[in-house]
């Protein structure tokens, strides 16, 4: 999709937000040269916008979004034009060839959370006296790189009790809850443990995505837990002062959008 639109992923990423944020329940259709196959980087990108039951989305809410547009990063024209508004005429036209952007005029309200999806399970203290011993490598905060992804340096080995339940398997999605520092940066961060990486531990600043079900797709939760939306989510939600900390059911609580084809894109596409 992002080759035929001539979309970056960061200028997908950047639309996605704003017409999650202002057209929330709005279904979307690209058409024009960017479907056509006429257009190129700098060509204008028109979409339709499909209200629920297709009745006409208030003019204000079109107004503050193509504010947004105008001044968000994105260096082209976005023309936004509202289906229950537009002539007949038009609609034969669009329907001769379009691309649905959000599959339906339920938009980007999300179904579920991250609850319907998983379980958390916590890690626990360990002893200092058995770190360098035989064993998995023990994942903590220095496990996960600032804003989420694996880190791989000064890892160390732990001889202790290592129990089923708190391995991390290669694959496997932990998080940390916690920050120790007011920047955030590490709280609620997610860490993917590596296919090729030997089993990791959890300890007491760490938990591990239990799924529940097993109609979900890792690589879309991995993406999903290191946008700036979910990044602001956790910051917004921080509890205490010096130590900071994002309660389970806050986290647990954030909502997963359907995997539509854009987001199917982006997450191919890194």
């Amino acid at each position: 999709m992002a080759d035929r639109l001539h979309l970056s992923a960061r200028h997908q990423r950047v639309l996605e937000a704003l017409l999650r944020t202002h057209l929330p329940d709005v279904g979307v259709w690209a058409y024009g040269s960017r479907v056509n196959g006429r257009s190129h980087g700098g060509s204008d990108l028109d979409l339709v916008l499909r209200g629920p039951g297709l009745k006409e989305i208030p003019g204000s809410r079109l107004a503050d979004f193509e504010e947004a547009v105008r001044e968000s990063t994105i260096p082209f024209l976005v023309e936004a034009r509202d289906w229950a508004r537009l002539p007949e005429r038009f609609h034969r036209e669009i329907g001769r060839e379009y691309m649905v952007l959000v599959e339906s005029a339920r938009g980007f309200l999300p179904d579920e959370t991250l609850r319907d999806y998983f379980t958390l399970q916590r890690g626990t203290t360990y002893k200092n006296r058995l770190l360098g011993q035989d064993g998995p490598v023990l994942l903590g905060l220095g496990s996960i790189q600032r804003n989420g992804g694996f880190r791989a340096d000064n890892l160390r080995t732990y001889g202790g009790d290592c129990p089923e339940n708190l391995l991390v398997r290669p694959g496997e999605l932990y998080v940390s809850l916690k920050d120790v520092t007011q920047s955030a940066d590490l709280l609620g961060a997610v860490a993917r443990l590596p296919t090729d990486h030997r089993p990791g531990r959890l300890t007491q600043d760490t938990v591990k995505l239990v799924p529940k079900r097993e109609d979900l797709s890792f690589d879309y939760i991995h993406w999903l837990l290191r946008t700036p939306e979910y990044r602001h989510y956790c910051r917004a939600r921080a509890t205490g002062t010096t130590n900071l900390g994002l309660p389970r059911e806050d986290f647990l609580a954030f909502p997963v959008p359907r995997l539509t084809s854009i987001r199917r894109r982006i997450v191919e596409a890194l």
